[in-house]
């Protein structure tokens, strides 16, 4: 993960422990990264009467500074010596998304807040929010219990549309970030996902077109041949045929795909696009990201292509 030399850490009064500060230091000692350590909290004025609002914020910030100070010890003890801590007040997503089009980090890691239902394991709208509108990567990392902060199994899913450059190349960057992070953590399996299909399948079989079936049946195996051929380029292209990677190709609908290999082989991170519409405000995530993203039960880096800006927040 050489492309990250700016990373920032987010940290939340509600939710806080060593795993973010721990890959953080990890990547920050392989890349000679800055690591800039900041502590987010709600506005006072929203939980309190303004006579309050002094004694509560001064205790409060006492708290934070507790826990950031902590951090930077952790940090200094392991030899990173470039190291910021802040506190702000404010909703955590705004700050954080704020300070990167601010200070250009390349990187937010950050655990996710607390599960609100614990029958369903699902993000939390302001984490989603982070993921959608951030316009660096984010490594959301997410303790169920059952995935800590080990990473042993991951997952990239790659775009199967090979013929647009944007996609392509964020197809690159993903394997990349995908590789790096196998070798870091010394994980065990790096699952590659590539989900395909018929462009048109149901309507070639409804009654209008009503095409014969060994037509379409010839359809689909060349276009499954041509998705797995472009899989075995770009897998061998970037340098991933190797022990240990394990190339998925698989039929059907992508979010329901994706998340469907995740919980087979029980990973503990995916890495994935979050494709969009570069350039237009607002349009920041495809459906196949936000779908798999809203079910994630493990931790996650979600990246941008390219060129993406979020509007800017003041």
């Amino acid at each position: 993960m050489n492309e990250f030399k700016n990373i920032l850490v987010a940290i939340t009064h509600t939710h806080y422990n060593n795993d973010e500060i721990d890959k953080a230091i990890k990547l920050a000692k392989a890349n000679n990264a800055k690591l800039t350590i900041v502590a987010i909290d709600e506005p006072i004025s929203r939980l309190a009467e303004l006579a309050m609002e002094t004694k509560l914020k001064r205790l409060f910030t006492h708290q934070l500074d507790e826990v950031v100070n902590e951090f930077r010890n952790k940090v200094n003890q392991a030899g990173v010596s470039n190291c910021d801590t802040r506190i702000l007040w404010g909703k955590a997503y705004t700050e954080i998304i704020r300070l990167v089009q601010k200070e250009n980090f390349d990187l937010v890691i950050k655990l996710a807040d607390p599960f609100i239902n614990f029958s369903r394991k699902k993000l939390t709208g302001d984490d989603l929010n982070l993921l959608r509108k951030c316009p660096v990567p984010v490594w959301l990392l997410v303790d169920t219990g059952t995935h800590t902060g080990d990473v042993k199994k991951i997952l990239v899913a790659i775009d199967s549309d090979f013929d647009n450059d944007e996609r392509v190349k964020l197809n690159k960057r993903l394997l990349s970030y995908a590789d790096s992070l196998f070798t870091m953590e010394q994980a065990e399996e790096l699952h590659i996902i590539q989900v395909w299909g018929l462009y048109g399948e149901e309507r070639l079989r409804g009654p209008f077109i009503n095409m014969p079936e060994e037509e379409i049946d010839e359809m689909l195996e060349k276009t499954r041949s041509e998705n797995e051929r472009a899989m075995n380029n770009l897998i061998n292209a970037e340098g991933m045929d190797k022990p240990g990677v394990i190339p998925h190709l698989i039929k059907g609908s992508a979010s329901e795909e994706i998340q469907r290999l995740a919980q087979k082989e029980d990973v503990d991170m995916i890495v994935m696009g979050t494709v969009g519409r570069t350039g237009l405000a607002g349009f920041v995530i495809g459906n196949t990201a936000e779908n798999v993203l809203n079910e994630a039960s493990c931790s996650v880096l979600a990246v941008k292509p390219e060129g993406f800006a979020a509007p800017t927040i003041k």
